[in-house]
């Protein structure tokens, strides 16, 4: 198959060879003789297109030469510009490699930020969970606590929910610095965990306030 499209190419070039060298040229006054030695491919070539249209190789180089020098074809302007056109495609390549390289490093850059932020948030629920355990757990105690105290020395209900409310409050805040500690610990940037937008601290106030209004 490559022979084939190789044969066919050569054929093409004869053929567009003969039709350019078809034409004569003008009569000229001639030069001094010049003498060279071709490379074999060019001197094979000269012979071919000898053999198509019967000249003699001297005349097949000298209508060469004569086409080289004066036939626009031959010029090397639209050679250039095909050089040109290749270079700004060349760049233009390069840039969409440049950006497809800095597109994937971005997507890199994103599953590795995904990924430690999902291992952080891990951490930070486990710490959540822990520390909301304890803080029901303390608040269970102290309840009952409380209950055995009034059991045996009965007191005023009023002072056995502030006790619980007081208990409570220490407990929760107690679990809101530990959180602090562990985000810290973790290296998470976050505001602090206490405030009025804390609903359970919050609820547990307005139940203090309301006890004590009672």
């Amino acid at each position: 198959m490559k022979d084939e499209n190789k044969f066919l190419t050569r054929s093409r070039e004869r053929e567009s060879w003969k039709k350019k060298l078809a034409t004569k040229p003008k009569k000229v006054a001639k030069a001094k003789a010049i003498f060279f030695r071709p490379n074999l491919s060019d001197d094979l070539a000269i012979r071919e297109l000898a053999e198509m249209t019967g000249e003699t190789k001297n005349t097949i180089v000298e209508k060469l030469v004569a086409a080289a020098l004066h036939n626009k074809t031959f010029t090397t302007q639209k050679l250039e510009e095909q050089k040109t056109s290749l270079r700004r495609l060349e760049d233009k390549t390069q840039d969409v490699a440049d950006n497809q390289f800095e597109i994937v490093r971005l997507i890199e850059e994103i599953r590795r930020e995904s990924k430690a932020q999902e291992r952080l948030t891990s951490s930070l629920l486990g710490e959540i969970y822990c520390m909301a355990h304890t803080a029901v757990s303390l608040l269970r105690t102290a309840l009952l606590q409380i209950l055995g105290i009034a059991l045996e020395n009965p007191a005023p209900p009023a002072q056995v929910l502030a006790s619980f409310d007081e208990t409570s409050d220490l407990t929760i805040a107690r679990s809101l610095q530990d959180l602090e500690k562990s985000c810290a610990h973790h290296q998470i940037k976050t505001e602090k965990f206490a405030g009025e937008n804390l609903f359970w601290k919050t609820k547990l106030r307005k139940t203090s306030e309301a006890a004590k209004a009672e």
